[in-house]
């Protein structure tokens, strides 16, 4: 099975640095190829962003490079999860100390999609990027960690609503935030020709799912050149739309 991967990240229109993260991985083991995927998006103001996400994926790629080669075969998604919780708390503990002692409130979203030699996925959330699967209709694999969001969830706002409210770019959490971190995981099995789309907030706001599923419709996305020039497209929409934010995009698929 061959595997297209791509990215684009963008500062965006108006902020001074991008405090976007990203991470591509793919190795060859022993059972056969991995794949992590990895977005992060800053939250705390100039620099702070920054190093928040930066850290928590210097800690992923860490894993992937230099401890997941280590593990017995074939690799457990159960196990991949557990050890990706580990972490997360891991920089989480670090992150909020940071904070403490640098009088200055920092963090971090985290979107990760790992995928084993069998097929099977592992989805990890905090915050509130996104992971999208593209087979013909565009379907959100996370849920967000946002006011709005678990609004909608609790029934007490309409999802029209939400998109107007305030709420909907105010995280319940992040990584370094709060000392108490809960995040979501999620598990599958990936299928051929399916595209994934992960990405920050700032990529999904100014444009509808309607117009990222037709941009990266997978059998128009024959080759990674065509899949990153789709992807510049869709952010070239977002900052002439008047998208403030910084916006990050990675996207794989498996042909």
């Amino acid at each position: 099975m061959d595997t297209l991967l791509t990215s684009c990240s963008d500062i965006g229109i108006r902020k001074k640095s991008n405090q976007d993260s990203h991470c591509v991985r793919m190795a060859e083991t022993a059972s056969g190829k991995v794949i992590m995927l990895v977005v992060c998006d800053g939250v705390g103001g100039l620099f702070g962003g920054e190093i928040a996400s930066a850290d928590v994926i210097l800690a992923f790629a860490k894993w992937f490079d230099s401890e997941l080669p280590q593990w017995p075969q074939p690799i457990a998604i159960e196990r991949v999860r557990q050890r990706w919780d580990e972490i997360l708390q891991e920089r989480n503990d670090k992150i909020v100390a940071y904070g403490n002692i640098a009088n200055a409130r920092l963090g971090t979203t985290f979107t990760a999609l790992f995928v084993a030699p069998d097929g099977n996925y592992l989805i990890g959330n905090v915050g509130d990027s996104r992971v999208y699967r593209a087979n013909g209709v565009l379907t959100a694999m996370t849920k967000d960690h946002t006011v709005a969001a678990q609004a909608v969830r609790d029934g007490s706002m309409t999802e029209t609503e939400a998109k107007g409210s305030r709420g909907r770019s105010v995280l319940t959490q992040c990584v370094g935030a709060v000392p108490d971190l809960h995040p979501d995981y999620f598990t599958g099995f990936i299928g051929e020709g399916m595209l994934w789309l992960l990405c920050s907030d700032g990529f999904r706001n100014r444009i509808s799912e309607a117009e990222i599923l037709k941009g990266i419709e997978p059998e128009t996305c024959a080759d990674e050149q065509a899949l990153h020039a789709r992807l510049s497209e869709l952010i070239d929409i977002c900052k002439r739309r008047g998208e403030t934010d910084n916006i990050t995009a990675v996207a794989m698929k498996l042909i």
